[in-house]
């Protein structure tokens, strides 16, 4: 009975570890200090790339931003995941909006990150590009995405893609050439489970339910 308890146990505790992982850095380069910024209003937004390894895939926990509102009252930038859209030339561009996220930072005029977090659960494919975008407020004013001094690389787990641009809202896009990793950002993300992982854990708690049925069955008759 013991060795089925600790059995058990341990099964449930791996089952644990694995379905609360912390999140980790995906992809970014926060913090950042000085710089300019790009000015995100109906006729420029802009949008950067990452691209996830093969192996594992990765559940979207949150997107942060180093952003500042130049309008007052002070203006909530959207933020958009965004598909791979291939390439206009021989850049990289964004495809068509997966998601739109929520954010949960207060606006105002001073130069901050920026918390946002998807509505619900998103998972980021292995061997996929993405795009995070930032668009203007709906409600007006202007936004701009700060960028550091000098421009940092984007490091992690996946590798950064590229920036791109649109003035036209979003429907068309095209690469850009300035600097690397412009724009403050960093995407957040919990490891997912392989299926042969999870189906391994429930062959072993399986295992052990026979295990204790079978001990029981041969207990001698008073």
């Amino acid at each position: 009975m013991r060795c089925f308890l600790s059995g058990l146990v341990l099964v449930v505790l791996s089952f644990n570890g694995l379905t609360q992982a912390r999140a980790e850095k995906l992809i970014g380069n926060l913090p950042i200090t000085g710089g300019g910024a790009a000015l995100i209003s109906s006729d420029s937004q802009f949008a950067q790339g990452f691209a996830i390894p093969p192996g594992n895939s990765y559940a979207l926990e949150s997107v942060k931003f180093h952003l500042r509102s130049v309008w007052n009252p002070p203006a909530l930038a959207v933020a958009n995941l965004r598909a791979d859209g291939g390439s206009s030339g021989e850049r990289p561009i964004p495809g068509p909006i997966i998601a739109t996220l929520d954010c949960l930072t207060v606006p105002d005029t001073s130069k901050k990150e920026y918390l946002y977090v998807p509505t619900s659960p998103i998972v980021l494919e292995a061997d996929t590009t993405y795009w995070v975008e930032v668009a203007p407020d709906p409600a007006g004013g202007w936004v701009g995405w700060n960028q550091g001094d000098p421009p940092t690389a984007p490091t992690g787990i996946a590798s950064y893609v590229g920036l791109a641009r649109s003035s036209d809202g979003g429907v068309s896009w095209h690469g850009t050439s300035l600097p690397f990793g412009t724009y403050g950002f960093e995407v957040n993300a919990t490891t997912v489970p392989e299926p042969s992982t999870l189906a391994m854990l429930g062959a072993g708690a399986l295992g052990l339910v026979v295990f204790a049925r079978r001990r029981r069955g041969k207990r001698p008759s008073v």
